[in-house]
């Protein structure tokens, strides 16, 4: 927090420089169209400003028609951002669009193009060219990109940290072992309702992943006991993992958690219908950092029986579609 302000107090500073009056910049909150109207910003400051203020991209283009020399400087900024979120233009953000900003924008680190869903392949290759440095990408919604444009991810972007495919369902078993065979440093991966997807994909990811934190296969339906075991023991880092909709895993799938993935905080079986209260009990157990378990109908009936004995909070359990349960609460609750 003391870095933030000094950082802040070395900004105004220099905007004052820039602009040439202490007024011009309050010292609660930034009149940034005013300061930009006149000032002269060399692209680092320009660019140490907009991300004070809020989304970086958003300002250096939104401001700029205030002056041609904003305009130049905006330009130069642009290549200096690690970090760009395009969701705001989700309705206007094309592959047309997309290649433009990577050629300006080649230092980015982070990428959220969340609900772009007019983009395709095309855009994605323009990523993976340009920005050769991006450790984030989030494609959350984009929903017509194929496996093309994650082969090429995985050789240009090849210190991905973190990606969202979240609905992403075109894309295969094929995609996902390539991401997994060239980026295993993943910590981050969402693959929900990707419904191609078979044990394959996972196993890939189980075997290659081994520092992955977060792992989301909501109805990723073909998914079966094997590949959770394959998670369990070669992710041992997991503190997030969803495998509601996943039908056809059983108690195998579960206990196989609780014994290999002990850093557990949060776990989603909503709809995993042949789970039993001995599952349920054991990651319990032996998760001990588990902080939230989401599960359906039926096993909330059977975990319920097991584990309280207030008829009133079990007829609330069980009267919900889906309910997202704190345990530490529970065990307070059923002293357990």
């Amino acid at each position: 927090m003391i870095k933030n302000e000094l950082a802040r107090g070395d900004l105004r500073t220099r905007l004052r420089m820039q602009v040439g009056s202490p007024r011009a910049v309050p010292e609660e909150g930034l009149d940034v169209s005013l300061i930009l109207a006149g000032a002269q910003f060399p692209s680092d400051l320009l660019l140490h400003l907009a991300e004070t203020v809020g989304n970086p991209l958003e300002l250096l283009v939104s401001k700029a028609h205030l002056s041609k020399a904003f305009c130049r400087a905006a330009r130069d900024a642009q290549g200096l951002l690690k970090h760009a979120k395009l969701r705001k233009w989700k309705e206007t953000v094309d592959d047309a669009v997309l290649a433009a900003l990577v050629s300006k924008c080649t230092q980015l680190t982070r990428l959220d193009l969340a609900w772009c869903n007019r983009i395709t392949d095309d855009a994605v290759l323009a990523v993976a060219s340009g920005c050769t440095q991006l450790s984030s990408l989030n494609l959350l919604g984009c929903s017509k990109i194929t496996d093309t444009a994650v082969v090429a991810l995985t050789s240009g972007c090849t210190q991905l940290a973190s990606l969202n495919l979240h609905s992403c369902d075109k894309i295969t078993d094929a995609a996902v072992v390539a991401l997994a065979s060239a980026c295993p440093q993943l910590t981050h991966l969402d693959l929900c309702w990707c419904c191609k997807l078979t044990d394959v994909a996972v196993l890939a990811v189980a075997s290659r992943c081994a520092q992955l934190s977060s792992l989301n296969l909501l109805r990723c339906d073909k998914i079966t006991d094997a590949a959770v075991e394959a998670v369990a023991s070669g992710c041992p880092r997991l503190t997030f993992l969803n495998l509601a909709g996943c039908e056809i895993i059983t108690d195998v799938a579960v206990l196989a958690l609780a014994s290999g993935c002990k850093q557990l905080a949060s776990l989603g079986l909503y709809g995993c219908e042949s789970i039993t209260d001995a599952a349920m009990l054991a990651v319990r157990k032996e998760c001990k950092k588990l902080k939230s378990i989401c599960f359906s109908t039926v096993a909330e009936k059977r975990a319920a029986r097991q584990l309280a004995r207030d008829r009133k909070l079990i007829r609330r359990i069980m009267h919900a579609p889906a309910v997202l349960v704190d345990v530490a609460e529970l065990d307070a609750q059923y002293n357990v």
